[in-house]
Order: structure tokens, then sequence, then C-alpha cells
């Protein structure tokens, strides 16, 4: 308690005393000291109100250094106390005191009961993702450019001679500064762009950046204008061959029209949600053992989608998708388009087919040759949409596969219609190769169809045909007995 106060306190004692024994019929004892207590406890509050304002100054101070201060106004809120300093009159007690002079306190500051951060001459507000939202999937090596819209929060003028500059985390190919285009005033926004390149390596990659002042000092958002803006992508590196897309299915881009969906998700997930399931039941009521599945459900409004995106993929000839989709069971208001969409350098997406389904149908098998995008580095997308009640669309994606079949042909061999998988094309006892190249009698080929140097296409066309070393390499091959 300082002087002031305690010379306050004791001129009160005294000037009480005084009126005590000029006014015998004055107030009761009891009514001075609750006057007493009254003043002194709003003499105690206004004093710990000033040295809370001192000391949130000296904060401010240490916080952004005074050569920052001295470019700043105080900017401090000033809220009337919710007591007077002058004591309320009680009607009781007017009728006693009235002739007894007022007691007016020392004047000391109106308590702060709120405070705000000094106007900071530098200092960026809103921030928001133009391009690149949080978690885009970006191929490998691939090049971007990620765009902030930046709104200024100070009092000073940004201008050409500010900087962008990378802070910390990962610069993923990006300058170490750059400087502005144009002069931003306090409360204008401004684009600002920085080209960019996605690492090799698949992962998860994020880089913070500010922007520094003619003076060199850097600053960014928050009260006090230290915190950066950033970049956040995830990298999808190259994938080949066959490939699981079960056992991989967090390496895809999830995404609803809520934005980036985490994963795995959660089935409370109103915006959409990817779970793995081990041996999943579809809508036929069969459980199917050891088989992996995906359950996918979109975004829980009208047309709601869910959109998975995979690696990039160097599709080859022959290559096919498979899977088999379905109804999760029981949820028997499903109805929902299944899609296989691709993408191709970050372009647009495309429906390479489409499945409709709804829970009264049998699960369907899937298996579509991709031979037409053959050359190409392709983005496949699982795409789910739903089709009638947005809230029962548990749409499930079993075994999905990007298969690449094995080689095993001769290059004589081609894909032609009768390269079909019947009971009949299967090596049996019977048709073993033999140095003679002739059929014993119990082959199913009558002795007319025997091959012979003057082979004639009826004897080629038949479907139970087999492949013999007279049928490849004799020179008296018709271009009828090639195909196999």
């Amino acid at each position: 308690m300082n002087k002031r106060l305690l010379f306050l306190i004791t001129s009160f004692l005294l000037l009480a005393l005084a009126l005590v024994s000029c006014f015998p019929a004055g107030p009761s004892e009891s009514m001075v000291s609750t006057e007493y207590a009254k003043i002194a406890a709003t003499a105690t509050q206004n004093a710990l109100s000033s040295q809370v304002a001192q000391i949130q100054t000296e904060i401010v101070l240490m916080t952004i250094g005074p050569a920052a201060a001295s470019q700043t106004q105080a900017a401090v809120t000033i809220i009337p106390a919710e007591n007077s300093s002058t004591p309320e009159p009680n009607d009781t007690e007017t009728s006693t005191l009235t002739p007894q002079p007022s007691w007016t306190p020392y004047p000391t500051a109106t308590p702060i009961s709120a405070f705000t951060p000094m106007a900071i001459c530098n200092r960026i507000g809103h921030v928001q993702d133009v391009t690149i939202p949080d978690g885009t999937a970006i191929n490998s090596n691939t090049d971007f450019t990620k765009t902030w819209q930046l709104t200024n929060t100070g009092t000073c003028t940004w201008t050409p001679d500010y900087d962008v500059v990378f802070f910390t985390g990962d610069r993923i190919g990006g300058p170490s500064s750059f400087s502005l285009d144009e002069n931003v005033r306090p409360g204008q926004t401004v684009d600002i762009s920085v080209d960019l390149t996605a690492p090799n390596n698949l992962g998860t990659y994020t880089g913070y950046w500010k922007l520094r002042n003619a003076g060199g000092a850097t600053f960014g958002t928050g009260p006090w204008a230290q915190d950066p803006f950033w970049v956040d992508i995830k990298v999808l590196a190259a994938i080949s061959g066959n490939y699981n897309i079960a056992d991989h299915y967090c390496d895809l881009e999830w995404r609803s029209g809520a934005g980036i969906l985490p994963c795995p998700g959660t089935t409370s997930d109103q915006n959409g949600f990817v779970i793995h399931l081990d041996n999943p039941r579809l809508q036929d009521g069969n459980t199917y053992d050891d088989e992996e599945a995906l359950l996918t459900n979109p975004r829980m409004v009208d047309n709601g989608y869910i959109r998975g995106k995979l690696p990039p993929y160097k599709v080859k000839t022959g290559d096919y998708f498979s899977a088999t989709v379905g109804c999760q069971y029981k949820h028997y208001d499903c109805q929902v388009h299944f899609r296989l969409d691709y993408q191709i350098n970050n372009g647009q997406i495309t429906n390479y087919d489409t499945w409709d389904l709804n829970y009264d149908d049998d699960p369907l098998e899937i298996n579509d040759d991709l031979s037409d995008l053959a050359g190409q580095s392709v983005n496949f997308i699982l795409t789910v949409y739903d089709d009638g009640s947005p809230t029962d669309d548990r749409a499930i994606w079993m075994q999905p596969l990007l298969v690449r079949p094995t080689q095993t042909a001769t290059p004589s061999l081609t894909r032609t219609p009768t390269i079909t998988r019947t009971p009949t094309i299967t090596r049996t006892p019977t048709n073993t190769r033999t140095p003679t190249n002739t059929r014993t009698p119990t082959s199913t080929r009558t002795p007319t169809n025997t091959r012979t140097p003057s082979l004639t296409p009826t004897a080629t066309n038949t479907p139970t045909a087999t492949p013999t070393p007279t049928e490849t390499h004799t020179p008296t091959d018709t271009p009828t007995s090639t195909p196999i």
C-alpha cells in the first residue's frame, strides 16, 4: 500500500472523528465503518488496476522490442468501472447525513476491464488459401503455384521494398525471398504467389513464410505479428505394377465438398469418411472372409460425394482395374453411383467408368481394361456420389486393385477373340509334345485333322487347337494358323 493511500485513509479517519464530535446525532459507528470499507475497497481496486495496466505495457515492450514499440500507438480500451468511486446514497442515511459535507475520494485512474494489443505498424491479419489448400495431394517432382490472400491489419503501408521470405520448415523448391509487386495500404488485401516443386519422396511437407519490411524486420500474423503463414502438401510418389489400394488407402488424398478429409475417418463425420474393413459384409448378406475393403460414405448432403485420389500410375497395355462394389449390410437406403475417374498432370478430372447400385441389387464385380490410357502417368480416383437419401450411403470397394498381368506370351502371340479361358484350352496328358509331332490314338482329333505340310485353315480354326512346335515354326503355316 503506497503513501498516498495511507494518507487518504488517515485523513478520512480524522475527518470522521471530527464529524462525529460536531454532530452527536450523526450516523452510527457501523455506518462509518461501512463507508470506510467501500472507499478502501475502491481505492485498492484502482491501485491494482493501475499496476495491471503498467505490467501489460511492459509485456508489450518485452514482446515486440523497443524498435517496434517506437512505431506503435497505444490502443487501450477503457471501460468505466462497474462501481462508482462515490458511494451510492441510502434513503435512511440521506435524511440523517444531510448537514454533513460530502466526501470525495482522491481521484485515481479508471480500472481497466479490457485490454487489446497495441496497434502495430506491420501485421498480417486474415490469411486465406487461394490455391493448394492444406493437405492437397501433389505428384512427386511436379511444379505448382501456391497463392495466399493476405490482409494488412497494421498501421503502415506495405511497399515494393517489402519482401516475402521463407521462414522455416520445408522450402519445397521455393526461393529464399522475393519482393512485393505493389503497395498495400492498411485494411487492403493482396494475393501473394510463390512457385514451388513437390519433392520426389512420398510424405507430408510444410513450409512457413513471413513478410519482411524495408528495415529488415520480419513479421506475420497473430496479436503480436509473430506467427508465419504456410503451405502444406501431401506428395504422392509414383506407383507401378500390381497395386492393392486397400493396403495403401491413406496414401490417397480423400476429400469431399467440405475439403480434405482425415484418413482414417470416423463414421460420425458428416463431411464424409473412409475406413478400412476386414471381412466385409455386403447387401447380399454374405461375409467375405479374408477380403480387404474400403467403406466410403459421401458427404451427408444432397448430391454429396467422396473422392480418393491415387498416386500417379504409369499405365501399360493390358493393365486393368479390378474390384467388387456394393452396399454395407443392413443399410437399406444405400443408393449410390460408383465411379472410376482419372486426372493427368493435375488437369481436369475425367470419368472413365460408372456403376449405379442400390441396396436391392447384387454386388457388382468390375474388371475395367485401362489400355486406352497406356503410356500416360495417370492419377486414378475412386469416387462415390449419393443418389438418394444422403444419410445411409455406406458404399464398399472390396479388393480394389490396379493389376498388371504377368507377361508370359511369346512375341508371336497376340490378343484375339479366340484366346479365351475355356475348359477345352488346357494341357492334358493326351496333348503332349513328342519329337514325331504326331497325335496318339487317344487324341480327340481325327486323322483328317492331323497337321501335315498341306495344312488347311479348317484345321487351325477349331476351338480345341493347342500350340505345337510345328504350328509356330513350319514355313508352311499360313496367317490363319498363328492366332492361338
